[in-house]
């Protein structure tokens, strides 16, 4: 009987600390603040300013993406409309995942773009970790 009491213990405190767990990343978390910075991030490209675009990228990795985007315009013509869709949110040990997608219609160029940011746990923010523009098709006027 005593040992059917302390299992029983065990598996309460076990499924409190599961529990506890799982409240400390939320979707809601980053998902709010993903959606200002995708937002930004394109707004920031449509006007040109590719400096301030690449500040949300890791600092590490900002003059990749500078000239990542610099490269992008001259190949495809500046930014004009686009659409937003998202975000999918996958949860993973060390934080989460928030995929856009991204139909955009550059002077030159339409495209389909993935951006994904990172949230980790211990970060206050989410930063952009890739853009993949997964098509190119000549813009039909």
């Amino acid at each position: 009987m005593k040992l059917t009491h302390t299992l029983g213990r065990v598996c309460i405190l076990a499924m409190v600390f599961m529990l506890a767990a799982c409240e400390q990343l939320q979707p809601a978390q980053g998902a709010a603040q993903a959606n200002a910075i995708v937002h930004n991030y394109f707004l920031a490209i449509k006007k040109g300013q590719f400096d301030q675009a690449a500040k949300f990228f890791p600092v590490e990795k900002r003059q990749e993406w500078l000239d990542f985007l610099t490269d992008n315009q001259a190949r495809m013509g500046s930014l004009g409309e686009y659409e937003i869709t998202g975000p999918e949110i996958n949860t993973v040990y060390s934080g989460q995942y928030l995929i856009y997608i991204i139909d955009a219609d550059y002077e030159r160029r339409s495209t389909h773009e993935v951006v994904t940011l990172f949230l980790g746990l211990k970060e206050s923010s989410p930063h952009i970790a890739f853009h993949k523009i997964t098509s190119e098709k000549p813009l039909v006027l």
